[in-house]
This record gives C-alpha cells, sequence and structure tokens, in this order.
C-alpha cells in the first residue's frame, strides 16, 4: 500500500479550525522536509484555506533562528488563534 492509498483511509471530519465540512489531509509534522507520514496521530482535517495558512506559518517560522523551539502543533494553534481573532473584529 502506498502513502496515497493509506492517506484516503484515514478518518474524513471538517477543518479542525472553523468547522468546513470540505477538507484536506495536513500531516501535523510536515512530509517532505521532516519525515512526517499520513498516521492517525499525524494528521488532522483542514478547510483548504487554513492548510495554506499553516504551511505558511511553518515557512515562516523557518527563517526564524529559534525555528527548532517550535514544535509542528504550535503552527496549528497559531492559526486558530487567527481564526478566533478574526471572529471577535
Amino acid at each position: 500500500m502506498g502513502i496515497y492509498t493509506d492517506k484516503h483511509k484515514l478518518d474524513e471530519g471538517p477543518c479542525i479550525i472553523c468547522n468546513w465540512p470540505i477538507t484536506e489531509k495536513h500531516r501535523i509534522r510536515p512530509g517532505l522536509k521532516y519525515g512526517g507520514k499520513y498516521t492517525k496521530e499525524n494528521v488532522v482535517n483542514l478547510c483548504k484555506g487554513h492548510h495554506k495558512l499553516v504551511h505558511k506559518l511553518i515557512r515562516q517560522a523557518e527563517k526564524q533562528s529559534n525555528f527548532n523551539e517550535y514544535e509542528f502543533s504550535d503552527f496549528i494553534k497559531a492559526a486558530k488563534q487567527l481564526y478566533d481573532e478574526s471572529r471577535t473584529i
């Protein structure tokens, strides 16, 4: 079984940030650079917009000298915080 097959066996569900019903699979620990796998423990459902935002936050953080101090789950928390703050405006 390949990654593609394994990926599509994972649970479906709404975006964990905004509850949008149409989602993409996001590996908490990214795969290409950091070896993250499509496993139940490493995958969350994000809508397309929040998926892009989380990857943007990771790319921005990679440019900082203290990048190694972050946990990959911190980027999802940051995206959730931005979402919550935008809803109170």
